[in-house]
């Protein structure tokens, strides 16, 4: 029989002192002579007790630890510096888009772009990331202008793969005509570049645009998707990325512009620019070290082959655009859509360089087909906080609402007959093993009814199925 500690005693029999006659006879029965009933109780009373005091010592070292470790997170991490959320949706699909600024990054420099209804017709959605580097503003452009520029184009109810390309090239030549696209990004009140124009500078003014080049070392990525009718249209340049979930099997969409890459690599040596080895020192922790090579030319290196802006890139006099060591060319990829298309991830390089497209495609799907179907907002903003706290990331995730509602009545009738076969192989009078005591209550009931040989009520445990 177990041995009771003196504090274990103490929690028993709180109270050795009778009250009173009738309490002191009872009480000093049980303690001189005890019957084997009683002494039953006392066991009972006892594993109460220690069960109880090594689930609340687990707990104390548990939230202790935590707390230690959040105090030297704390301490040593820059948090998270903010977060931004939009969810919408119509008949058809439903997204949410959601950004965070790292901590490594002095701003955020992401941004996006979501429209359900691009025209009147209601057919179109549009949907953008673009990630910025060496400063916000040519992302912010991007994400204010392309889907205008896209809608307005010619064509854009004839031949929108074309038009998605063309686009591509009308923001690289806003960017190097002129620096009225600022204005755009940063208005201000009257329009200080109308001021510019028409007060003190306007003298100044066509020398000033004659020797403008437009960002030099300051773009974007471009990775946007557009969905009318049974089409969906991807066009990116750069390494943002767009992933399909067609029935749980991840399919991209988009190809990133990188330098390991050997079409790139080629263009790359052939218009003047080499490598040079990247590393950019992080904070301990949670945050790793990355090292990357990327694609250099006299002065600076950039870490993508393919953007809108970054002309200090493009200044090969002797070379077309599509050739030069940074090019905005975009691939295009069209595809039908089918039943099983389930959701699109697009996202910018802060989420594919730390999970491969089918782990996120796992994440998603896993968490929108449980029985407890997790919001896509909530979704969406667990899969950033599962990051590293380093980069600046941007995730747009667009739902097939049909397709989704047709995968959860699936898995819900697979579910429903798993637990009906496992229901017929259980034995009502079997005992449960230790390794399935999971909680103090299971295991106070397991260890009660085994003292008193009970049989296990079934409610109380998990039992796994043998095979």
């Amino acid at each position: 029989m177990l041995q009771p500690s003196r504090a274990e005693r103490a929690s028993v029999d709180p109270d050795p002192e009778p009250h009173d006659g009738h309490s002191s006879s009872v009480g000093s029965a049980a303690r001189i002579d005890p019957t084997d009933e009683t002494r039953t109780v006392r066991e009972l009373r006892l594993v109460r007790v220690r069960i109880s005091s090594i689930f609340s010592l687990s707990r104390l070292k548990n939230s202790s630890g935590k707390r230690k470790a959040n105090s030297a997170m704390g301490n040593s991490l820059p948090v998270i510096r903010s977060k931004f959320t939009d969810e919408k949706e119509n008949d058809r699909i439903k997204y949410v888009a959601s950004s965070v600024q790292g901590c490594r990054e002095e701003k955020m420099e992401d941004a996006c772009a979501a429209i359900l209804n691009l025209d009147d017709t209601n057919s179109t959605s549009f949907f953008g990331v673009y990630d910025g580097h060496g400063g916000a503003e040519v992302a912010t452009y991007c994400a204010k202008q392309f889907h205008i520029e896209l809608r307005n184009h010619e064509d854009y109810h004839n031949n929108l793969t074309n038009v998605v390309g063309s686009v591509f090239f009308r923001m690289d030549e806003h960017l190097h005509q002129s620096d009225d696209w600022r204005e755009l990004v940063i208005p201000r009140a009257n329009g200080w570049m109308h001021c510019l124009k028409a007060g003190v500078c306007a003298k100044l003014w066509p020398f000033l645009q004659a020797t403008y080049n437009g960002p030099a070392y300051e773009g974007s990525t471009a990775c946007v998707v557009i969905i009318r009718g049974n089409k969906i249209i991807v066009g990116n340049a750069g390494d943002s990325r767009c992933v399909l979930s067609r029935n749980g099997q991840a399919i991209d969409l988009s190809s990133d512009h990188k330098p390991d890459s050997q079409s790139e690599i080629e263009r790359v040596q052939k218009a003047g620019g080499g490598f040079v080895r990247r590393s950019f020192d992080k904070v301990k922790g949670k945050l790793l070290v990355k090292v990357h090579w990327g694609f250099a030319n006299s002065e600076e290196t950039v870490s993508i082959s393919r953007s809108i802006g970054d002309f200090a890139f493009k200044t090969n006099k002797d070379l077309p655009p599509e050739e030069q060591m940074v090019i905005c060319n975009p691939d295009i990829c069209s595809v039908d859509i089918a039943d099983d298309f389930e959701f699109l991830v697009i996202a910018s390089d802060g989420l594919w360089s730390h999970m491969s497209s089918e782990a996120v495609v796992d994440f998603v799907r896993r968490r929108l087909l449980s029985e407890e179907a997790q919001g896509l907002r909530a979704i969406c903003e667990d899969l950033l906080e599962s990051l590293p706290l380093g980069d600046n990331t941007t995730v747009i995730l667009v739902v097939f609402k049909a397709a989704i509602a047709s995968a959860s009545a699936s898995n819900v009738d697979a579910t429903a007959v798993a637990s009906a076969s496992n229901a017929d192989d259980t034995n009502p009078d079997m005992f449960a093993t230790d390794s399935e005591i999971i909680n103090a209550p299971s295991l106070i009931h397991f260890v009660e009814r085994r003292i008193l040989h009970l049989p296990i009520r079934p409610r109380t445990i998990s039992r796994r199925r043998s095979h």
